[in-house]
């Protein structure tokens, strides 16, 4: 005869909870993962193979973590549903979660310290190298955490080991912390001092960095908070769930956030179908014509005046792309108003 299941505690949503909202933000930020990743392959397939194999690497990566961390939900709150012991098993998390969090945290920390590295001044080289033996090291204590969480098999037995966890999560918000700083002085020590239109740029990469890299820092250190706020709870596992796709969502939003980068009125090229509108006042007249960027030449000149109007591109470096500009600026550029210019 099968053993009697436990009966359900009074505070079983304490245990629940955790895991189904660490589940369900998961695969949140797996599809918004997802987008990011075709965005990328739609506007940059002329990228350098190098930064092709980082994400789609580490987008593989993240759909095999994204299995196993379905099969640990299953596990726990279907095959096992009303089994409260079982809520307190490992299963394959131990895998998931801190060791393939680590790899990617520390894969994510290297392409931004490989950045750093490209940007300082050669005499601090080894500041870059500070921040990639930081990551390193948060890196193998996950490692090392979840070889050990999954010896013991019990998440109320994680506080046995809470050296390891203090050095992952520690060194994983100093290392963001680090490359946070470092970038925004690196890109501002770059601004020029006439107010160029570079300077705006650098503007918004300085919020990005600053912005993404403060996000995951504040993960782990909510995570260690919580940890050690709540030692006999398994809210430490929601946070937890979710720091490896930060990092993964973080590397895409730095390598898209170049379409969206502008130089006064040249936009960044993007390999997919636009159509745009514009109006024109009444009084204003406007030129439209094709101008492929390799030639000089610039062909199909249309002319038109106020209205509303309608255009349908297609540009992809070395193509032909879609120009318009108003007919005093064609003029004043003294190119018969035939002068290219990118909208």
């Amino acid at each position: 005869m099968a053993a009697p299941i436990p009966s359900i505690p009074p505070n079983i949503s304490t245990v629940t909870a955790p895991l189904l909202f660490g589940a369900l933000f998961n695969h949140a930020l797996y599809g918004i993962l997802s987008t990011q990743v075709f965005f990328y392959s739609l506007t940059f397939p002329n990228d350098p193979k190098r930064n092709k194999i980082l994400v789609y690497s580490v987008y593989l990566f993240e759909t095999l973590q994204i299995f196993l961390a379905t099969a640990d939900t299953y596990y726990w709150l279907a095959s096992g549903f009303g089994d409260v012991p079982r809520l307190d098993n490992t299963y394959i998390s131990a895998f998931d979660t801190p060791i393939m969090c680590g790899i990617v945290s520390f894969v994510v920390q290297s392409w931004f310290c490989y950045r750093i590295w490209v940007l300082c001044d050669k005499r601090y080289v080894w500041w870059s190298g500070l921040i990639f033996l930081i990551s390193a090291t948060q890196a193998c204590a996950a490692i090392a955490g979840g070889a050990r969480g999954h010896i013991q098999g019990h998440f109320s037995q994680a506080h046995d080991f809470i050296e390891i966890i203090y050095m992952w999560f520690i060194g994983s918000a100093t290392a963001d912390i680090l490359i946070a700083g470092t970038m925004a002085y690196l890109l501002l020590q770059a601004r020029a001092k006439d107010n160029s239109p570079l300077d705006g740029i650098l503007i918004k990469l300085v919020t990005l960095v600053m912005e993404t890299n403060a996000l995951t820092a504040s993960f782990a250190l909510l995570s260690l908070t919580i940890f050690l706020a709540a030692p006999k709870t398994n809210w430490f596992i929601c946070p937890i769930l979710i720091i490896g796709k930060l990092y993964s969502n973080t590397l895409l939003v730095s390598f898209n956030n170049r379409s969206f980068l502008r130089v006064g009125k040249n936009p960044i090229s993007m390999n997919i179908n636009l159509s745009f509108q514009c109006t024109v006042a009444a009084e204003d007249s406007w030129n439209v014509c094709s101008h492929n960027p390799d030639d000089e030449e610039v062909t199909d000149v249309t002319h038109g005046h106020g209205g509303m109007y309608t255009f349908n591109s297609f540009s992809t470096p070395g193509s032909k792309n879609i120009i318009l500009k108003d007919t005093e600026e064609f003029s004043k550029e003294g190119h018969d108003n035939k002068s290219p210019a990118v909208v």
